[in-house]
């Protein structure tokens, strides 16, 4: 006879290990470019981001229950045989005892989180998370980091915004450029004539080797060009070159901007640094998809809060924000913005702002989350910044917005102690297969106890 002990442990057996088995083991092909969304654990991970024929990867962190991350599948599971070659796409579960290390080490709090790796170093994606942008950006990614334009106005239209004059979309970097010249550099034919001969060019001095490292490094959130050298005097004019140069000359471009040479020692880390410290244009509007990438720029974001379609106020204010971030006297402790009031309008009401008095100012340090705002001198940017200095305006601390609902908060309370909600719900299934067993072994201890008095 099976024992119902036997019987109740055969029933549960499917369901016990449908439950306690989360760690899997994820085989991953490599050699060859990916054509599918890729299942990434703490195993195979590192074989996977090694491996030569995918060389750029876009990982996603994710849990199954994410309501966004459920909308963001479909589109990521359409990309991945699109850019087949050029981008490959992981999802890494970080509900999954065998993921969950490598969330763990990139500190992942919020779901879904795009991060891109390449040549051994991870960064958040830039961009939006539309179709379109992911191809575009996977695109620009898989083609050269430097491109060769003739001159400022074609390193205007080419690497600041954009490409044929069109407006690039909003992200950090965006309005800026970086351009090298070098008056002793090979010939190079200018556009996608160069592109064969680049390699050769970049490495032809020291001064464009870190420029060519540099720009392969910061692909994703900056742009560069090269200048062949021979520029005309006119032409070198345009930079604010009045003598052609013994060496190579690394600059800062915007349009209605004065270009910004580099002036420290021909190293990657120092021109990587200068990169990064001006890799902002004079006024950046700040959009979805660039306001964190902002707020960890190292300074204050010192924000001209507009309304965009009231032209006659907006554009005088910003003339004034821009002229004070060209010539202030305090300009250089700030990261000078912009954002249309309206569109903003939920992000603003935990601040002291009415988005139907605008233009106004507010000085935000996201990091500390701490601001400065008043009303009272909001009309000045100088006396507005200048009142902060001296303590006119006193600091205050940021207060999240408390969730309405309970389900919200009880949501968020879940997401924030994922490990504890799984070890509670594993140790339940636990203590109740045991007291299944304890029990069914009792019964079948008391039918042998009868029995046996029947039998005596």
């Amino acid at each position: 006879m099976v024992s119902s002990s036997s019987s109740v442990i055969g029933t549960l057996l499917p369901l016990i290990c449908g439950f306690l088995l989360i760690v899997q083991s994820h085989g991953i092909e490599t050699g060859k470019p990916h054509d599918s969304v890729q299942i990434l654990t703490n195993d195979n991970v590192e074989a996977a981001l090694n491996d030569p024929a995918n060389g750029l990867w876009m990982l996603k962190f994710y849990a199954p229950w994410c309501g966004h991350c459920k909308k963001l599948a479909p589109t990521l599971n359409s990309m991945a045989p699109y850019l087949s070659g050029k981008l490959a796409i992981g999802k890494i579960d970080c509900t999954d005892s065998s993921a969950k290390p490598i969330c763990d080490r990139h500190e992942i709090k919020g779901y879904p989180t795009l991060k891109i790796y390449r040549d051994g170093d991870y960064f958040d994606y830039p961009g939006k998370r539309d179709a379109d942008s992911m191809i575009e950006f996977a695109e620009r990614m898989s083609r050269p980091a430097v491109t060769v334009v003739a001159g400022l106005e074609d390193a205007l239209k080419e690497i600041v915004t954009g490409g044929g004059g069109k407006k690039r979309k909003v992200g950090v970097g965006d309005g800026v450029g970086f351009v090298a010249y070098d008056p002793n550099a090979p010939a190079i034919g200018v556009g996608e004539a160069g592109t064969q001969n680049l390699a050769a060019f970049l490495s032809s001095s020291k001064g464009l080797q870190v420029f060519g490292q540099v720009a392969r490094k910061l692909q994703h959130e900056a742009r560069f060009a090269v200048l062949p050298p021979s520029l005309t005097p006119l032409q070198l004019a345009a930079f604010g070159i009045v003598e052609r140069p013994e060496g190579p000359v690394l600059m800062r471009i915007e349009e209605g901007v004065d270009a910004s040479v580099y002036t420290g020692p021909n190293e990657s880390p120092e021109f990587l640094g200068f990169v990064r410290d001006n890799n902002v244009a004079l006024v950046t509007e700040l959009a979805g998809n660039n306001f964190r990438a902002m707020g960890k720029m190292g300074r204050p974001l010192a924000i001209a809060v507009v309304d965009g379609k009231d032209r006659d106020k907006t554009e005088p204010y910003i003339e004034n924000v821009r002229d004070y971030a060209k010539n202030g006297a305090l300009r250089k402790g700030y990261v000078f913005c912009r954002m249309d009031g309206k569109t903003w309008k939920g992000f603003l009401e935990q601040f002291p702002i009415d988005s139907d008095k605008l233009p106004t100012f507010l000085l935000l340090d996201s990091p500390k989350k701490q601001y400065w705002y008043d009303e009272m001198f909001s009309n000045s940017v100088g006396g507005f910044l200048e009142a902060v200095e001296e303590g006119k305006i006193e600091v205050q601390k940021l207060v999240q917005k408390r969730k309405d609902s309970i389900w919200e908060r009880l949501g968020d309370w879940v997401e924030d102690n994922l490990g504890v909600v799984l070890g509670l719900l594993i140790s339940g299934v636990l203590f109740t297969i045991f007291l299944l067993y304890m029990t069914s072994g009792k019964n079948e201890w008391d039918e042998e106890m009868e029995a046996c008095k029947k039998t005596n």
